[in-house]
């Protein structure tokens, strides 16, 4: 019997194979039911079925190999029973070991049954088979995979989204206090840092809301308006030399830079940029920062001294997972938070049309190099 009906004719034993691999899955909720066990396997098998009986070119089979067999724009059983393993509590590696007893299952049952396993077309028989397993383990696991990186986003943008009410009643709290005539040096002392402390959480909590604005292909939003970027820099310049006066920043320009931006938006990124110079620059040389105008752009420069970005950093400067991914390797182990100001930076510049450039070795310093149209559609 060809392995394809053997799985049709038998059907109902395979699923109970099934069904009692999976009643052995510890999982962290309740005993799901025979339905829920079994899920979209009998759909899989279908699929599976479908796959071995369509004719397949030697080219097709190469292709299949490699991972580049054609994609339907419907979803598969395969692509919706990962979905829903992950909604039962499933792990990958228990999703995967299904798999592993399907497979083991399915040829267990029909050699048991066969005669004549050396036949050449029973050997393409299994070929064929293991291909079409395959090729929906690979379904199942993208499928997971992209799942879970939906729910970690989601619940990114809910969280950070939620912590807001409580931080703003803690920063509230705090002004109030600050203001009362009856505290002590001590008192007001605490009252300082519990309102500084909030505000630090407040930004990393914008942060995390713009973070999961961008990973939900959102963008960050921007409100362009004529501003006068010389003083916008003046001020972050001042506000940072106020706040760590050790630090020598300069700001090498006087004269007025008129262009449309969002003033919001961009004072954070230059902000993130000077702070990201002062975190890992040397900070007993100057940090600069300059502006001017080329091609109808603006230009911002923040230049430090220190260390250079090694050429594999270089890759993924703006990216923060990939950062934080390496943070046990880098910098000999020291972690400076979730690596979110470049990124935040690098976005709210390309929501203005523009982009930022990175140059770095010893001899020259460090320079990230802020370009964007002084007009919208201009450069």
């Amino acid at each position: 019997m060809r392995l394809s009906t053997f799985i049709i004719e038998r059907m109902e034993s395979i699923l109970q194979a099934w069904e009692d691999f999976a009643r052995t899955v510890d999982l962290p909720r309740e005993t799901l039911s025979t339905s829920g066990l079994r899920n979209h396997a009998a759909h899989i098998l279908l699929a599976v079925v479908r796959d071995m009986q369509t004719h397949q070119t030697v080219q097709q089979e190469i292709d299949k190999s490699r991972g580049l067999a054609p994609v339907s724009a419907r979803e598969s059983a395969a692509e919706t029973h990962a979905v829903m393993r992950l909604m039962d509590g499933f792990s990958m590696d228990q999703m995967v070991s299904e798999y592993r007893a399907l497979r083991s299952s399915v040829l267990r049952l029909w050699l048991a049954q066969e005669t004549s396993i050396d036949q050449p077309e029973r050997v393409a028989e299994i070929i064929r088979f293991n291909e079409a397993i395959d090729q929906a383990l690979g379904e199942s696991i993208a499928s997971y995979g992209k799942a879970v990186e939906t729910t970690r986003k989601m619940v990114l943008g809910v969280l950070g989204h939620d912590l807001r009410s409580p931080l703003t009643a803690i920063t509230m709290g705090a002004d109030m206090l600050a203001k009362s005539q009856q505290l002590g040096p001590r008192e007001r002392t605490v009252v300082t840092q519990i309102y500084a402390s909030a505000g630090r959480a407040n930004d990393l909590v914008n942060d995390l809301l713009d973070l999961a604005r961008c990973n939900l292909s959102m963008g960050i939003p921007i409100q362009r308006e004529p501003s006068e970027l010389t003083a916008l820099c003046s001020a972050i310049v001042k506000e940072v030399s106020l706040a760590q006066p050790q630090i020598d920043l300069r700001l090498e320009q006087t004269a007025p830079l008129p262009a449309s931006f969002d003033p919001s938006r961009m004072s954070q990124a230059v902000s993130n940029l000077v702070n990201n110079a002062i975190r890992h620059g040397d900070t007993r040389l100057p940090i600069q920062v300059r502006l001017a105008t080329e091609n109808d752009c603006a230009v911002i420069e923040i230049h430090n001294w220190g260390n250079p970005i090694s050429p594999d950093r270089m890759m993924y400067l703006f990216n923060p997972e990939a950062r934080l991914a390496r943070a046990g390797h880098a910098e000999g182990g020291k972690s400076h938070g979730l690596g979110l100001g470049l990124f935040i930076a690098n976005e709210i510049v390309t929501s203005h049309g523009g982009a930022i450039k990175v140059v770095s070795s010893a001899e020259r310093g460090t320079t990230f190099r802020v370009v964007f149209p002084l007009e919208p559609g201009a450069g």
